[in-house]
């Protein structure tokens, strides 16, 4: 009969390894690693974590706001009323309780935003409370996302707002320009 064929070996190591790689894929838990954007802190949060989450389209914003509005200045009611005509949609989600596999500590997050080409334009803190506040600008300097997270112990929230504001419209709203007047004053 002759010497045995060795024939089988490579699609048996190719089976091997496709059912290995399909372990880890099918095994894999999400981790810090694999969280990577606002959206993914968002819906990891919501489908993981023991909370509230929503999206609110810009149009119910806008109507919501125009509703609120009839009870403000005309200053006021403008300011907002030109905000909210920025607005695509809102992203919300609040736990009390964090995912036992969110391992996002305040350097993870910063190391992501920075990553996805967010700014952090106000960072605040109050003891045991950590706020933070990011803008992602395209290249003619319009705010595409804005991402607010507050941590405090294990309690996080999360707003992400996609908008498409342009910062040379926003300097030349009208609520902007008295601002700016006001703050010189001072």
């Amino acid at each position: 009969m002759g010497k045995p064929s060795y024939t089988y070996k490579p699609i048996i190591m190719r089976f091997i390894n496709f059912l290995l790689f399909f372990s880890f894929i099918a095994l894999a838990h999400p981790t810090s690693a694999q969280l990577s954007s606002p959206d993914d802190f968002i819906s990891h949060i919501r489908d993981k974590g023991n909370g509230y989450a929503f999206t609110l389209p810009g149009w119910f914003l806008r109507v919501g706001g125009n509703i609120a509005s009839k009870d403000m200045e005309d200053t006021e009611s403008a300011a907002v009323k030109e905000l909210l005509s920025h607005i695509q949609k809102l992203r919300f989600v609040y736990t009390e309780n964090a995912p036992s596999d969110f391992n996002i500590n305040k350097s993870e997050l910063r190391s992501a935003m920075k990553n996805k080409n967010y700014e952090s334009l106000i960072q605040v803190r109050d003891g045991e409370t950590n706020v933070d506040l990011w803008a992602e600008l395209d290249k003619k300097d319009v705010v595409k996302n804005i991402f607010l997270s507050v941590f405090e112990e294990a309690h996080i929230g999360f707003i992400k707002i996609k908008t498409d504001l342009d910062l040379t419209d926003l300097q030349n709203m009208e609520f902007f320009k008295q601002l700016q007047t006001e703050a010189l004053k001072n």
